[in-house]
Order: C-alpha cells, then sequence, then structure tokens
C-alpha cells in the first residue's frame, strides 16, 4: 500500500539530535533568564530546541524539577 502511494522504503530522512549538558543549561538559563523566574514543567516541555522532559532529566540524573535546577546552577 505504502509503495503503491510513493513511500519509498529506505529513503527516510533520520534527524536525530544529540543533546549534552552545557548545551540545556545554556538553553534553560536563558529562557530563565527572559522570563525572570524558574520555569514551570510545561513551560520547559514546550521549548522546541529541548528533548522531552524525562531525556533531560536522565541526562542530568535527577528525578525533581527542583533537584534540576539545582544541577543548572552548579
Amino acid at each position: 500500500m505504502r509503495m503503491a502511494l510513493g513511500y519509498k522504503v529506505g529513503e527516510q530522512e533520520i534527524k536525530a539530535t544529540v543533546f549534552n549538558k552545557e548545551e540545556i543549561k545554556k538553553i534553560l538559563k536563558r529562557k530563565i533568564k527572559i522570563r525572570g523566574r524558574n520555569l514551570k514543567i510545561r513551560e520547559i516541555e514546550e521549548i522546541p530546541e529541548l528533548p522531552s522532559l524525562p531525556t533531560i532529566y536522565k541526562i542530568f540524573e535527577v528525578n525533581k524539577i527542583k533537584d534540576l535546577y539545582i544541577a543548572i546552577e552548579e
């Protein structure tokens, strides 16, 4: 069915972005500076440059938003 619609196997573009702590810190600090306060969970999820919140938690090895802000300040 897909081939009948013009779908070509093996020709998809895979756009994987690898994030590190420093890039995420820079983006979050910039957004916090603009807002003038810490961001809420929903506001973090709405930032298109960032990965998902669970991914951010895994990168920083934290389980709470408060711990994330402590890790950002370090």
